[in-house]
Parts: C-alpha cells; structure tokens; sequence
C-alpha cells in the first residue's frame, strides 16, 4: 500500500509512505529524497556500493542518484520518504549535495514532513530544511563518496539509446553509472510523466509525451518505478 501526500503550494514537494512493498527497479529521482525505514530492514545500491538500512534509519539521496532499494521480505516492511524539488536545491544545506545516512527519530521526522507539506514558501521551506540538517546530522553515521549523476536537463528522445551500438552505450553507461542506457532512459521518461501529472496532465497526454504508445506499456512502467498506477498517483494531486 502507498499513499502520496503533496504541498498544494510547491507540487515538488511529495511526502510518500508505503507499506509491504517490492524491490524498485535502478532508479534517480528529479528531486532531493530523504527515506526512512519504518519496519523492517532493506539493502541500498549504488552500483556496486551497498548499505544496510534497519528500522529507525534514513537515507539522504541528491537529485539524479541511481539507486535501488531491496527489501529483505515485502511483508512487515515500510518507510517514509521525502521529496523536495531540485529547483530549491540553493535552500539546501551543504551536506544534502551528499549521500548520508544515519539514525533519526521517525516521530520528530515525520513532524517536519508533515511541515513541508504544509509549508507557503521559499522563505519557509529553508527554515524547515536547516532544522531538519539539525535533525538529521544528531543522527549521522555514514557518508558515502560522491557518484555520478544523471541529468534530468534533456529531452527524452536524446536520452534514448542509439539502435546502432545499444551495446556499446550500455557498457559505457554501466562503468559511469551502475546502469545500463536504457535503465537511464526510463528514468528520464517516469520522471518526466510524474512532473506532468503533477501539473494536472491527462494520463494520456502525459504517456503520449513520454513516448508511450501503449497505455497498457505506460501503465506497467510507471507502477514498476513508482508502485502506483499513473491514474492512481494523479489522484493523490487533484
């Protein structure tokens, strides 16, 4: 089960919990993400970087970070986590250009997420993202180095692996990101699917713009990366 809540504001802003959940394909987010494990345990990729997440932990990921999270059973697993647009990037602190990780109180977490839902404006939002830098670096454990990101600056069909040499690209693609060309492709596309929803985008139209032919395709892709339908996640916007 999933649920979204969203600032009615900044639409960037997501605050996303779900539970009993399957593994998600290699993924990047557009925007700063910020997960806490609820109940049970998962495993975080970053390539070939692991890190063991137990109930009570968080994980802090910038924009455009490939990532997987594998849970070790679907059952009695949940988290919480929290999105905040790469366009307010200059109102984040310092540290949140990093992957951290650490322990963190999920009753005062969950308040502040409850804060940005709520929040009116830039001004708000930094008050809000210095006091959870406060929160978050009480809890500190791990920094991780620096990994390549993706940008989320082009249009799709440049994204789009070449036919010519898929090979080539994905072996490229593999050594600079941990995933193939085509991983980075769909990325690209749901994320953009996601943006367009937000801003009140029909379902088909926002499928058509991806470059999703097939509703049953767009459907299928969009719940693998997300695990929610595109109409489903439409819903909890509008």
């Amino acid at each position: 089960m999933i649920s979204i809540s969203r600032n009615e504001r900044i639409h960037s802003i997501e605050w996303k919990r779900g539970e009993d959940v399957r593994a998600t394909r290699v993924h990047a987010h557009a925007a700063w993400s910020l997960g806490i494990v609820c109940s049970g345990s998962t495993t975080a990729s970053f390539g070939r970087k692991r890190l063991r997440l137990e109930r009570g932990d968080y994980l802090a990921v910038p924009p455009g970070t490939l990532h997987l999270c594998d849970p070790d059973t679907e059952s009695g697993f949940s988290y919480s986590t929290l999105y905040v647009g790469a366009e307010y990037s200059g109102l984040f602190p310092t540290s949140f250009g990093c992957i951290f990780s650490g322990a963190v109180d999920t009753s005062a977490a969950d308040s502040l997420c409850e804060r940005f839902i709520a929040c009116r404006d830039a001004r708000e939002l930094a008050e809000i993202l210095d006091r959870l830098a406060t929160l978050l670096d009480s809890g500190l454990a791990r920094l991780l180095e620096p990994v390549a990101t993706i940008r989320f600056d082009v249009s799709i069909d440049d994204g789009a692996p070449s036919r010519n040499d898929r090979y080539k690209e994905y072996r490229s693609s593999l050594r600079a990101y941990g995933a193939g060309s085509s991983s980075i492709h769909q990325t690209r596309r749901i994320e953009t699917a996601k943006a367009l929803l937000r801003s009140g985008a029909a379902v088909v139209d926002a499928a058509m713009e991806c470059g999703y032919y097939d509703q049953s395709h767009f459907d299928k892709a969009f719940r693998l990366y997300t695990g929610l339908t595109p109409i489903a996640y439409r819903a909890q916007t509008y």
